[in-house]
């Protein structure tokens, strides 16, 4: 017997972001994250087993419609980051709650996800595409398909129906003219004061929150546009609200989504071991506004790319409110579960990776995670710079839950040519076992 066709093709949007469009400007929080605190949802609030409840029934859910489905990391990363509510039923929002969506809908949005962030990791640092590791995940132009028709195989239906979803960049726009990114690369030297904004040390790199390859061709563009939805799904942000486009290129190509940074500190915030969490904006008396980052190091937990977690064994860990009201494990198997994992790097003071580089703008004097970052620029173009700062943590956050630091090549990704799903497991193990990867 032939296998059922497909499910219709999700082509809402599943939360109404015209509320964001005016973000308004709010004073600093009164009292900042400590340096010893990791900002990631799951560790900020005393709730934590809830998640776990949410990531049980909504793997029940999903195994009614294929009962062979099991929660992995990539999907309970992701349940672990997103807000309480994207997990509950909310009049707005609940985009990944078990009582909201139907089983197709959960499905599918939390196997966006991954492919977004490796796509975003892949272009995060220009020299990816020239490694061997990366040729798997560089974007290829799709091939055209035949309209749908009953005499199609199932194979046939899959690839139609995805070429047919599929982003199109309008073929008669202009490339990018190569002055743009010049421009807004010496914007960025002129109001950071050429120096890094971290360190404070002269002859900085500029750092792209959101990569120049994402859309700096129309095959870029096109790829692009394809993993948007996982986007939306892991941060609420639809990237063609304000900086992606079918009728136009470069549109991140501006001073908004640019920081200086120290050419040590580009390489590692380049692999994704560090990354910044947007704080909050206060507006200024002369018209300007002053963005509150903080700068963190990221946890190396061990690679469980594509791995099944085991939601009945991670409820043995017994979770203890602390001082702080975050939750702490006491359990000497505690390694084996994520959110365990974290809330040991969190109380260890979210410490640099071993496996740095310590140049001297990053060990003299030691660079901390917590370090506050302050960014002045006209108020028009803080909400865009807020926007791309969230997208960047929430993938570099999302890599590092996975095990991905520095390695994110082994994170699950999409077929661009079928959108199906690459898992790379066999091949960490694989390069383990000869020694290309610890």
């Amino acid at each position: 017997m032939a296998p059922p066709p497909p499910p219709a093709v999700e082509i809402s949007r599943p939360m109404n972001r015209d509320a964001d469009r005016s973000v308004p400007i709010h004073p600093p929080p009164t009292r900042s994250v400590p340096c010893c605190s990791f900002p990631v949802a799951c560790l900020q609030e005393t709730k934590l087993g809830d998640r776990y409840d949410s990531a049980r029934k909504i793997e029940k859910a999903i195994r009614r419609i294929q009962p062979g489905f099991r929660i992995r990391v990539e999907h309970f990363a992701a349940i672990l980051l997103v807000e309480q509510e994207d997990l509950q039923h909310e009049d707005e929002g609940g985009h990944l709650s078990h009582e909201r969506c139907n089983p197709w809908q959960l499905k599918r949005r939390l196997e966006k996800i991954s492919p977004f962030c490796k796509h975003y990791m892949l272009h995060l640092d220009p020299r990816n595409l020239d490694l061997k590791h990366w040729v798997h995940a560089k974007p290829v132009p799709l091939v055209s398909q035949p309209l749908l028709s009953p005499e199609m195989s199932y194979d046939e239906i899959q690839l139609s129906t995805h070429y047919r979803a599929s982003f199109r960049t309008q073929t008669t726009i202009d490339e990018v003219p190569k002055n743009i990114a010049q421009r807004g690369e010496r914007e960025c030297r002129e109001r950071d004061g050429y120096k890094c904004v971290i360190t404070g040390r002269s002859s900085p790199r500029v750092f792209w929150l959101i990569p120049k390859g994402f859309n700096d061709t129309k095959n870029n563009n096109n790829a692009t546009g394809n993993f948007e939805a996982g986007c939306v799904y892991l941060t609420k942000i639809d990237l063609l609200d304000d900086i992606h486009s079918a009728t136009e290129l470069g549109k991140t190509h501006k001073v908004w989504n640019m920081l200086c940074v120290d050419p040590a500190i580009y390489d590692t915030l380049a692999q994704g071991l560090c990354a910044f969490k947007y704080i909050g904006i206060e507006e200024l008396r002369d018209g300007h506004c002053q963005v509150q980052l903080k700068f963190f190091w990221m946890p190396k937990l061990p690679p469980r790319f594509g791995q099944i977690m085991d939601l009945n064994a991670i409820m043995k860990f017994n979770p203890k409110d602390n001082a702080q009201g975050f939750i702490s494990f006491q359990n000497i198997e505690r390694g084996k579960d994520i959110s365990a994992d974290l809330t040991m790097f969190k109380n260890s003071g979210c410490p640099m990776p071993d496996r740095i580089d310590k140049r001297e703008a990053i060990s003299t004097p030691p660079l901390l995670s917590g370090k506050d970052v302050n960014i002045k620029m006209p108020k028009r173009e803080s909400r865009l710079f807020k926007t791309v700062i969230e997208i960047h943590w929430a993938c570099v956050t999302f890599t590092a839950l996975c095990g991905g630091a520095g390695r994110a090549w082994y994170l699950i990704g999409m077929n661009q040519a079928d959108g199906s799903l690459q898992p790379r497991w066999e091949q960490y193990k694989e390069d383990k076992h000869t020694g290309l990867t610890d």
